[in-house]
């Protein structure tokens, strides 16, 4: 089961998958259509992103709480981190190569293996399996926040939240052709201290009034709908999108909790949004590349949903929990008590999704 007072995060890691799932879906409809290259409807929806970055800084400071300032914390929070979402990954960009005939090297398969920025076609940022260009984001925040952890909570927030705060300086005052630094002082890196921030008000009690909370959930989302979210690099992305997710985030995490007819579901499809995030663009590529699979479009959401819990219940949360164990034997580690929001797994982990439209080809 999971906890009622974090209920609301599972449910908005599920709705921010469903988002960037219908995006990329409405993007497919438009290529089936011969609509190729035209507005995306829902391209508003690729905000979603932002909301997993703001979620994924709320969790790692919610699920580290036993790690602050405790030896050892630092190689248990990166060995935790990599079980949880490099073997996955891996998987899923064996598969993208061969299902989407994606040409491959040594030194490309190598840097995307190991979440390492590098310019692909018509110097794309993205690695061989286009989603996955948010997992480098995600990765150079699990490296400052592992470099912290072994301070004591308040202080090292505040040391992570400045090292991203000097990623960006840096990158503003010297542009870089580099495509490391490209990715690590993009402005949209801000977006995970949000949600360390948020974390902070939540852990020392802070609570809105429902009325407050649904106030900051109307104005995030109607900014939302009204930002345009980009590609990194972001520019002010940061600011549309990250800061109105943020509000969204906070309205709902720091309000009583919130139970409606639906929300165990949703917080269950919420485990599973990492499988989704992974799983979606491979349905789209079948939906596409594969003769008459054109017809079955508009059953790409549920077929979607329902392959990712299968892979959540059934390769993701087993091999998570058997690489953890593993190291927790080998190194004597107590990871008895789980990180997740939710009940069955390792926290949630990085939410990241591509706002990008996906490429087929």
């Amino acid at each position: 089961m999971v906890r009622d007072d974090l209920l609301s995060v599972q449910v908005l890691r599920a709705i921010a998958a469903l988002a960037v799932c219908a995006v990329h879906f409405s993007d497919m409809n438009l290529m089936l259509t011969g609509h190729s290259g035209e507005p995306i409807p829902l391209y508003p929806l690729a905000a979603g992103v932002d909301l997993f970055f703001v979620i994924s800084g709320f969790i790692m400071v919610y699920s580290s709480e036993r790690l602050f300032g405790r030896p050892g914390a630092r190689s248990e929070f990166w060995v935790r981190r990599i079980a949880r979402i490099a073997p996955l990954y891996w998987v899923a960009t064996v598969v993208a190569i061969w299902a989407m005939d994606r040409p491959y090297d040594a030194v490309s398969l190598i840097k995307s293996y190991l979440f390492i920025p590098y310019f692909g076609p018509n110097d794309s940022l993205q690695p061989l399996y286009g989603v996955g260009w948010t997992l480098n984001y995600e990765m150079f925040f699990y490296a400052l926040f592992g470099v912290a952890i072994m301070l004591r909570r308040q202080l090292a927030v505040a040391v992570v939240t400045i090292a991203l705060a000097g990623a960006i300086a840096i990158g503003r005052i010297w542009p870089s052709s580099n495509a490391l630094l490209i990715v690590w002082t993009d402005p949209i890196v801000i977006e995970f201290a949000f949600g360390m921030a948020i974390a902070m008000a939540y852990r020392h009690g802070v609570r809105f009034p429902r009325w407050l909370g649904g106030l900051l959930c109307l104005g995030g989302a109607i900014a939302v709908w009204h930002g345009v979210p980009r590609s990194p690099p972001s520019g002010v992305r940061w600011l549309e999108c990250g800061v109105p997710v943020a509000l969204i985030f906070a309205g709902l995490a720091l309000q009583p909790p919130l139970k409606f007819p639906l929300s165990r579901w949703m917080a269950a499809l919420g485990d599973a949004s990492y499988s989704m995030y992974l799983i979606h663009s491979l349905v789209i590529a079948a939906i596409i590349r594969v003769p008459h699979l054109g017809h079955f479009a508009p059953l790409a959401l549920p077929v979607t949903v329902a392959l990712s819990l299968l892979v959540y219940r059934l390769f993701e949360r087993p091999v998570t929990k058997a690489l953890q164990n593993l190291y927790s034997k080998r190194f004597g580690r107590q990871t008895g008590a789980s990180e997740s929001p939710g009940a069955n797994a390792d926290e949630g982990a990085s939410f990241p999704l591509t706002a990008a439209p996906l490429k087929f080809g």
